[in-house]
């Protein structure tokens, strides 16, 4: 039905009107669930502003200096409503695109480029240290990468990995036996990571001590494995979370480079960089005792 003053009735779940100030001649109804349909300049917001349901979000109209010319056109399927048609360039005035469902609430919320990239494209955007995906995959995994666009090494420690002995492990994250899950692979890169951040393994440090923390070997296999007196070392909470089957500190210290396993994929890697060759990659892979952050 056609709104006076630049308006038209939203549907159902939409938001208010754009007002007068867009100029527009009509509007039209949306579907259930979609957005209202734009006035010139201006456009309803859809339940959650941005396109989701049955229809999608007004378009604000086409105009010229934020007033639309003519009326509003709804959108096409569900989710096309945010950054496209939600008023990201097609809203125009104030009035119309940011505040009823175009840049604010479709775009960044709809649509996802306000939040950060999207990893597994193969490009590395706002929010990513890395996304090394490559033509047919989706995954931003790598020996460099994590699945979530986390860096886990630099292109010299791989170089090292693959001269030595070290190459049949600079993919352990991807499942040695079989391939992991994607949260599995997670779990890996999360014990590479932290292991990394936290020092634990530099210099003199071991696997073990990045688990058992101020506990000895033998009083850390015998200590509870959860609550008071539990290993409390830097990573214990994460190398526990890729061991998910074991209950006992016995098991996950004598599972330590269990591959079959997402934490013990993940400190095999770490100790063949840390000691294979003669340590011959030991600086390279960032476990100088005292040395720069790594990767």
């Amino acid at each position: 039905d056609p709104g006076e003053s630049g308006g038209a009735a939203a549907g159902l779940g939409g938001g208010g009107s754009a007002g007068m100030s867009g100029g527009g001649t009509a509007g039209s109804i949306a579907g259930q669930g979609g957005g209202g349909a734009a006035g010139a300049g201006g456009a309803y917001a859809g339940a959650g502003g941005g396109g989701a349901g049955a229809g999608a979000g007004g378009a604000g109209g086409a105009g010229t200096s934020g007033g639309g010319a003519g009326a509003g056109a709804s959108a096409g399927a569900a989710g096309a409503g945010g950054a496209g048609a939600g008023g990201a360039g097609a809203g125009g005035a104030a009035a119309g695109g940011a505040a009823a469902g175009g840049a604010a609430a479709g775009g960044a919320a709809a649509g996802g480029a306000a939040a950060g990239g999207t990893c597994g494209n193969g490009i590395k955007e706002a929010g990513e240290q890395c996304d090394d995906a490559v033509a047919g995959s989706t995954s931003s995994s790598s020996p460099k990468c994590s699945n979530t666009c986390t860096s886990v090494s630099t292109q010299a420690c791989v170089d090292c990995e693959n001269a030595g002995d070290c190459f049949e492990s600079v993919n352990n994250c991807l499942g040695v036996a079989l391939p992991f899950n994607a949260a599995q692979q997670t779990q890996c890169y999360s014990v590479i990571t932290c292991i990394q951040k936290s020092n634990c393994f530099d210099g003199t440090g071991t696997i073990g001590k990045c688990y058992c923390g101020s506990l000895s070997t033998s009083a850390c296999s015998a200590a509870p494995f959860t609550g008071a007196g539990a290993p409390d070392g830097a990573c214990a909470a994460e190398i526990k979370a890729g061991f998910p089957t074991f209950d006992t500190n016995a098991q996950v210290l004598g599972g330590l480079s269990a591959t079959n396993f997402p934490s013990g994929a993940a400190m095999s890697r770490l100790s063949c960089q840390k000691g294979a060759n003669q340590s011959a990659c030991l600086d390279t892979c960032g476990f100088t005792a005292g040395g720069p952050a790594f990767p």
